[in-house]
């Protein structure tokens, strides 16, 4: 593993100037250009640290976020910038953000890590993306490769593990594709798949004993058996971008600002929000309580990107700006939140 060099803030150091300073739109042009980064949050919303690459090369590009216990493993586009020797995967400290370990998948360009999850443990990592073909990746707490499956033409977007570590994905790809498909537990092949060719899947998460998904092919969501990928209900013409689960309720949000809030049983609509008028929602966790969501995207004026909001509700608690928009967000072990994403793109703090 190779050791590279980080700059990291501390609350103490960042508070003054990031939360005071991005919450005023007047006064952002006096931050400096941060480009993309990772930053942790307490459960209600302020910042612990924001940990900033260095120098301006070597780019975290951070698309996708899971937790190992406190420390955070990010999802990049070739980390640093260069053919050398770029990470896929970067570790960061959970207590500082400064660098923990960087996994290379391969020394080539165009690689993408779309989607990240790890077990329940915390021991391992499941990552998926395009390196080169469509795949997806097993690596342990230490930064080491366990297994690789090449998905070929799909290109997985999302991804879920099950207690026995069968990974669930759904993808895109030219058609016909796997468009999703459970995965052995040693990544040796698929239990079951469906590849009915079409577009894309935007969002799955596991269950119990079901699987459920969301697609853009049919525009609609449905539930599937793990045990055989058998189809038990579905619903067609309702477009999301995305959902997550906790009790006996799914919830979904995209394209638009709203969260619907559906039955497990039956995918039946129980409730519909809208706690950010104007927003484009982009991902969600959901703390193990089942009483607060974290959204993040972007709001309408482009002044917030994540949002805790109170599930027995749907209403908007607090928020917090990145100076961007932000990609992904996850729950540590200790309750802090994780966000990926993108700084402040104002053309002065080039």
């Amino acid at each position: 593993m190779t050791d590279y060099d980080f700059q990291s803030l501390k609350k103490s150091e960042l508070n003054a100037t990031v939360e005071t300073k991005l919450g005023d739109a007047s006064s952002a042009k006096a931050l400096p250009r941060l480009r993309k980064n990772v930053w942790k949050l307490t459960s209600d919303l302020k910042l612990i640290w924001s940990s900033l690459t260095h120098p301006a090369t070597h780019n975290i590009d951070g698309l996708s976020v899971t937790t190992l216990g406190i420390d955070p493993v990010v999802g990049t586009v070739n980390f640093p910038r260069d053919a050398t020797n770029p990470a896929n995967l970067v570790k960061l400290d959970g207590d500082t953000g400064g660098f923990g370990w960087g996994y290379t998948v391969t020394n080539t360009f165009g690689i993408t890590v779309h989607t990240l999850t790890s077990d329940s443990a915390g021991n391992n990592i499941y990552a998926g993306g395009w390196f080169a073909s469509g795949a997806l990746a097993k690596v342990d707490s230490s930064g080491n490769l366990v297994w690789m499956f090449n998905s070929g033409q799909s290109h997985p977007l999302h991804v879920a593990v099950d207690g026995s570590g069968r990974c669930l994905f759904g993808g895109a790809g030219p058609s016909p594709h796997v468009r999703y498909g459970l995965l052995k537990s040693d990544g040796s092949g698929y239990v079951w798949s469906e590849s009915s060719g079409g577009n894309s899947i935007t969002g799955l998460v596991i269950s119990g004993t079901w699987g459920y998904i969301s697609d853009d092919t049919n525009v609609g969501y449905h539930r599937v058996a793990m045990a055989d990928g058998t189809l038990d209900w579905f619903f067609n013409f309702v477009r999301t971008h995305g959902l997550n689960e906790h009790g006996s309720f799914l919830y979904f949000h995209g394209p638009a600002d709203d969260i619907v809030k559906r039955n497990k049983s039956d995918g039946v609509t129980v409730s519909t929000w809208t706690p950010v008028s104007g927003a484009a929602l982009k991902s969600t966790a959901i703390d193990p309580a089942g009483t607060y969501m974290y959204a993040v995207g972007i709001n309408s004026d482009a002044t917030k990107s994540v949002f805790k909001i109170d599930l027995s509700d749907g209403s908007l608690v607090a928020d917090w700006f990145s100076g961007g928009v932000a990609n992904d967000v996850a729950i540590d072990s200790a309750g802090d939140i994780v966000v990926v994403g993108d700084e402040n793109r104002n053309s002065d703090l080039e």
